[in-house]
């Protein structure tokens, strides 16, 4: 079983026991997914692509996963545009261009940075605060997988979900 089949496996468990998952299941089109790229004006790393694709805009673990141009009565793009605003005092300039940001609850981010392209095509996923932005992980799988290896680790009432054959994958102890 690859990633994407774990992954897809895990969160459809996540979204029937846990409350705090919200998964839309209302999947993007191909068309609005192109309108999106179109106004951030870069590629949607595949792997983002797909997870607006199979699960839609969701709420996991915190974070917001959006994927069409409208958001909350304003554009993402114009989100993208607010969290860069905030960063540059800080950062520097050209943030815009580098980034796509998540939309995270804590006080922290998270970004796709566009400047470390690493496997795949794919772009570096980063955490951000007011200090800097530090390597997360190496793509959004990677990042979705350890963020549900965290969360079960964490919430030990939902350990029931994992299957006994995949404890290993999960690398649990």
């Amino acid at each position: 079983m690859n990633k994407k089949m774990y992954i897809e496996k895990y969160l459809t468990r996540l979204d029937q026991y846990d409350e705090g998952t919200t998964i839309s299941w209302n999947k993007l089109s191909e068309e609005e997914l192109d309108a999106y790229s179109k106004a951030l004006g870069k590629e949607i790393p595949n792997s983002y692509r797909w997870f607006l694709e199979t699960f839609g805009e969701s709420s996991l673990f915190g974070f917001g996963f959006e994927g069409k141009i409208e958001y909350s009565g304003y554009t993402i793009v114009d989100l993208n545009k607010e969290k860069v605003a905030e960063l540059e005092p800080f950062l520097g300039a050209g943030l815009e261009k580098r980034y796509l940001f998540f939309i995270d609850e804590s006080s922290d981010g998270y970004a796709f940075d566009y400047d470390h392209i690493l496997i795949d095509n794919e772009p570096e996923i980063v955490c951000w605060d007011w200090m800097g932005f530090y390597p997360k992980r190496k793509n959004f799988y990677s990042f979705l997988w350890d963020e549900i290896k965290n969360y079960f680790g964490d919430e030990e009432e939902l350990a029931f979900l994992i299957d006994e054959a995949d404890k290993e994958y999960f690398e649990w102890k």
